[in-house]
């Protein structure tokens, strides 16, 4: 597996294009939001790309519209988002998505301040069948 460091969520993009498999986003909190709306759009219908990490980034409200394209991408099976500021409600999108995705196995949320959104997690776990290694 290939594995690309991305500097911004546009060169992200240009990975994901080009068939990357492996994708590491190191925005350091400066990412533009329109790259990032254009790069969970590309991910969508992405057959390419089973690894993203969004490790950093502090996506906070955008973990909303990450879970939305991640309900019909069938190919991520790994997703990084430690240290991005997710709150209970994006834990609650998480949560959703777990119940609607059986292609991811691997999730960390580590360093995310989100007790409460942990038991929409938990329960989510129920449902999902496929996730093997939660962090």
């Amino acid at each position: 597996m290939t594995t690309m460091e991305c500097g911004s969520y546009a060169e992200a993009l240009r990975s994901l294009e080009s068939g990357e498999e492996s994708i590491i986003v190191q925005t350091n909190h400066r990412g533009n939001e329109n790259d990032f709306k254009l790069l969970l759009e590309k991910l969508v219908n992405c057959d390419t790309c089973s690894s993203l990490d969004f490790s950093g980034n502090y996506i906070g409200e955008g973990t909303a519209l990450l879970c939305d394209v991640l309900k019909r991408n069938s190919k991520l099976s790994s997703l990084n988002l430690l240290n991005n500021s997710i709150g209970p409600n994006q834990a609650r999108n998480i949560a959703e998505l777990l119940k609607l995705n059986d292609s991811l196995l691997e999730l960390r949320l580590g360093q995310n301040p989100t007790e409460t959104g942990a038991v929409a997690i938990a329960d989510a776990l129920k449902v999902n069948q496929s996730l093997r290694i939660l962090e």
